[in-house]
């Protein structure tokens, strides 16, 4: 899927010549020649090809003006909303909409005002929001469309959550379901949820009555368990087997288990209460998150992770009382949780209570360190650690972490794409960690180092390891070239050459000596207009069905990749998972995670 040049055996420096060459063999090739524009259908086929950005990017470039065609700019207006919607991209919004030219008739100008009061009540501007949606209501116009008036409803509601006025939003709430009659699944369980959150359990359990779905099921069972109409075993059982379910999205498997976890409680079964928070932390951990999305009111009332450690403090309390310890006695607390008879939840804990109470600076680096250990060992671990310490609420500064933590901890926001936050984490720490390669370690640090912004230092490391004769193991070569990689998105060309000409003697084989050639001369070349080019791959991409013949892989990858440059990260990833379902070869598929992890990285961490 690389383009490959003729192989070089060795390189030192580029001599004159062969830089001049390579920059004009780079001129050329950056060239793009110019395409037709775009028309509202590719625009969504793109979007829905895996490429939104793409899509926003091309919509607010290409389109008439309200003159002379009103009716066509009118169907690229209500397409460039929807996009900057599903985008989360609520400012540009609010700014798109603050005032709409005569051409937008009845139906875009509703479109787009349901639209502001979305993005207004995200933006915490509900009352704005209401005064804009009891105009829509109450505007004497044409009949809304099917559906139109129940989502101005709904949002009128989640506005008065949003203002505490509790009272105000259940007499709004009863209009909406007058308004709904039987409604749809979709409208039905967005408004149970509501219900569950302005504390009404007994009318959400009967709105969701009948109602399918994996998100109708989650609330059903939570509205069953507030409202006693199941047992908390009943309902801890069925949260626990629909959380298991192979396929629930990860939002709703975190909801399942938060079901599951009050349940638990209600049941007064402080080990599965932890046991379930801990899992619903692992399946949708907030570590992970890469933007904040507008859900409306919150049936559960406070953040997963500030109800974990709530949890771990009233069971380590309760089973401290238990055992008569007394709070000041570190080493007990600790000899308990490190050996005692306690379950291994209420362990975990006694670890958590100490990690934040103990007196003892070394007690608290102790606790972390084997509180580290077992949440690594659960299901899920990884993104369970990470999310627990790297906790900008608790762990304001991951500097005074243990060491042997924070090396678990960055590499849990590595994995999750929070590379900044891996370099933060990493600052100061140059030595590896017991019983890991040195060699390995420094390159995995370097890469930290580029993608956490500091690409020069990044490049120094890279130099610093190659000095020497012989090639290296190919693995290890490959770790080297995902620096590289990570230098040239960060448009570091000239680190990345000079790493890349250091790299010489270190090839391990001439096809990755051909792919070196092939990457310096990228370097150099640098990089065209990058949207033009990635809608071109994709077009090319999309001319058979499907997209993903041999000829639709290698455009795809391409387009990928020019994607990448041009800041639309999540579509080239999306471009690398599509990829990765249909490859087989195993080292192709290799390098598409390298590739998807890169690109996953710098989009969790872009502003």
């Amino acid at each position: 899927m690389a383009a490959l040049l003729p192989q070089r055996a060795r390189v030192g420096r580029l001599s004159p010549l062969a830089a001049a060459a390579l920059a004009a063999a780079a001129a050329a090739h950056a060239a793009v020649p110019q395409a037709p524009p775009p028309d509202p259908a590719e625009v969504r086929a793109l979007a829905r090809a895996g490429a939104p950005g793409l899509a926003l990017r091309l919509a607010l470039r290409s389109a008439p003006a309200p003159e002379p065609d009103p009716g066509a700019w009118a169907v690229w207006e209500g397409l460039r909303l929807e996009l900057l919607a599903a985008a989360g991209r609520w400012e540009a919004l609010l700014a798109r909409t603050a005032r709409l030219p005569e051409a937008a008739g009845t139906e875009l100008r509703r479109h787009a005002l349901t639209l502001r009061a979305r993005a207004l009540l995200a933006r915490g501007r509900p009352a704005e929001a209401r005064a804009l949606l009891r105009r829509l209501i109450w505007s004497g116009e044409a009949p809304p469309p099917a559906g139109a008036l129940a989502r101005w409803r709904r949002l009128v509601v989640e506005c008065y959550a949003a203002e505490g006025r509790r009272e105000a939003a259940v007499v709004a709430l009863r209009r909406l379901r007058q308004d709904l009659g039987p409604g749809d699944a979709l409208a039905r369980t967005a408004t149970a949820r509501l219900l569950l959150a302005l504390g009404r359990p007994a009318e959400a359990h009967e709105l969701l009555e009948g109602v399918e779905g994996d998100e109708a099921a989650v609330w059903r069972l939570l509205a069953a368990l507030r409202a006693g109409a199941a047992p908390p075993a009943a309902v801890r059982k069925r949260a626990a087997a629909l959380a298991a379910r192979e396929g629930l999205a990860p939002r709703l498997r975190a909801a399942a288990w938060r079901v599951a976890a009050e349940a638990a409680a209600r049941a007064g079964d402080a080990a599965g209460r932890i046991r379930a928070l801990e899992a619903a932390v692992a399946a949708a951990p907030p570590l992970g998150t890469a933007r904040a999305r507008a859900e409306g009111a919150d049936p559960f009332g406070r953040p997963v992770l500030a109800a974990l450690w709530a949890a771990w403090e009233d069971a380590a309390a309760r089973e401290a009382n238990a055992r008569g310890l007394l709070v000041g006695d570190d080493a007990a607390w600790l000899a308990l949780a490190r050996e005692g008879e306690a379950a291994p939840a209420l362990r975990r804990a006694l670890l958590a209570w100490l990690v934040r109470h103990a007196g003892a600076q070394a007690v608290r680096a102790a606790a972390a360190e084997a509180l580290a250990v077992a949440l690594a060992a659960l299901p899920g671990g990884e993104g369970l650690l990470g999310a627990v310490f790297l906790d900008p609420a608790r762990f304001p500064d991951p500097a005074r972490l243990p060491a042997a933590v924070r090396y678990r901890a960055a590499g849990a926001a590595l994995a999750a794409g929070r590379v900044r936050l891996a370099s933060r984490v990493l600052a100061g720490l140059d030595r590896p960690p017991p019983g890991v390669d040195a060699t390995d370690w420094r390159l995995r640090r370097a890469r930290v180092l580029v993608l956490g912004g500091r690409p020069r230092e990044g490049a120094e490391a890279l130099r610093a390891l190659l000095a020497g004769e012989g090639p290296w193991p190919a693995s290890r070569y490959d770790r080297l070239m995902q620096v590289v990689f990570d230098l040239q998105a960060a448009g570091g060309h000239r680190e990345a050459l000079a790493v890349l000409a250091a790299a010489g003697p270190r090839v391990p084989d001439a096809r990755r000596a051909r792919e070196r050639w092939y990457w310096m001369a990228d370097s150099w070349r640098g990089l065209g207009e990058h949207v033009q080019a990635a809608r071109l791959y994709l077009r090319s991409a999309l001319a058979a069905a499907g997209g993903l013949d041999p000829w639709g892989r290698s455009a795809r990858y391409r387009a990928a990749e020019s994607l990448a440059a041009a800041g639309l990260r999540e579509d080239a990833a999306r471009q690398y998972r599509a990829l990765l379902a249909v490859t087989k070869d195993p080292a192709r598929r290799a390098l598409l995670a390298q590739a998807l992890a890169r690109l996953g990285a710098a989009a969790a961490e872009a502003p």
